[in-house]
């Protein structure tokens, strides 16, 4: 009797569980499209990518004529953009590319496929892009600057601070940019500015002063090291010449020409490392200065 009991409440319990799911199902296939589309966006503006994902991919399965299909496949690739997943943004975005003649969202696709190239470090690759996008921005000033605007920080990025100045001063119609463009251009002209240390000068400063090319390039703590430990190996090699051990004077000089070597590489090596350090402070202080060129927002309209 209890065994029978068991089996109808947990009968009861999985038809319940059953209405419910359908239930569940057919509130989600009655919804509104819009408010499909309006949620899919909710969670992609809280950072809920593959979320979003699903839901956008929810709105395609159940709406499958809707004027919205072809702005929640770009969501969708925005969606894996954001979250980093740029293979998977790609297939998307190559796929719309293929399939729409919305001049806008061809638009977006290409700039969006030009930010992954942008995010990648293939700053060539992403102007090629831009040039492309170009054709699709109809007569739309803000859409010109944008495009604009994403080739000065290419350039900028790629470390052609003079090709980003000559784009940026041909830039005639702002869009409405919310930043001091005269402000841009001269923090990009300081690039041509910032301190610099010659590689060859350090390695040349080395072969004659060991350690004297890493004190040039400002690493005092390691050109008192190579100073220190080529003398030490140089003065052990005279002792042992001088003394007679032969031997010991082939390993030391060994071990001293190995050493001596080090130095010059250290030195050239440190004049660049302060270089790149002096760019990527310059650069930090432009991005927090002035907007990401593949703001969301572009993307909104």
């Amino acid at each position: 009797m209890c065994a029978r009991r068991q089996t109808i409440i947990h009968l009861s319990a999985a038809i319940l569980l059953g209405c419910a799911l359908l239930l569940s199902a057919g509130r989600a296939c009655g919804a509104a499209p819009g408010d499909m589309f309006g949620f899919a966006r909710y969670l992609e503006l809280k950072n809920e990518f593959y979320r979003a994902v699903t839901e956008y991919e929810r709105f395609i399965y159940f709406n499958p004529d809707h004027s919205l299909i072809e702005d929640a496949k770009l969501r969708i690739a925005r969606c894996y953009i954001k979250g980093g997943e740029y293979d998977q943004a790609e297939v998307r975005l190559r796929l719309l590319l293929n399939a729409s003649s919305r001049k806008s969202i061809l638009f977006k696709t290409r700039l969006s496929m030009s930010e992954i190239e942008y995010r990648r470090g293939n700053y060539g690759n992403s102007l090629i892009i831009l040039s492309r996008a170009e054709d699709t921005f109809e007569p739309d000033p803000g859409r010109r600057f944008t495009v604009q605007y994403a080739g000065v920080w290419n350039r900028i990025r790629a470390r052609r601070p003079d090709s980003a100045l000559k784009v940026l001063r041909e830039t005639s119609d702002t869009g409405g940019a919310a930043f001091d463009l005269a402000a841009l251009e001269t923090d990009i002209a300081k690039i041509k500015d910032l301190r610099r240390k010659s590689p060859v000068l350090a390695g040349a400063l080395s072969v004659v002063l060991p350690g004297s090319g890493q004190l040039y390039a400002g690493r005092p703590r390691d050109a008192l090291s190579a100073f220190l430990w080529n003398a030490l190996f140089i003065g052990a090699a005279i002792w042992a010449v001088e003394s007679d051990h032969d031997e010991a004077a082939l390993v030391l000089g060994a071990f001293e020409l190995t050493w001596y070597s080090a130095n010059i590489y250290n030195a050239v090596n440190n004049a660049k490392k302060f270089n790149n350090t002096e760019w990527m402070n310059h650069l930090r202080y432009l991005e927090r200065t002035y907007p990401d060129p593949y703001n969301a927002s572009i993307f909104d309209d």
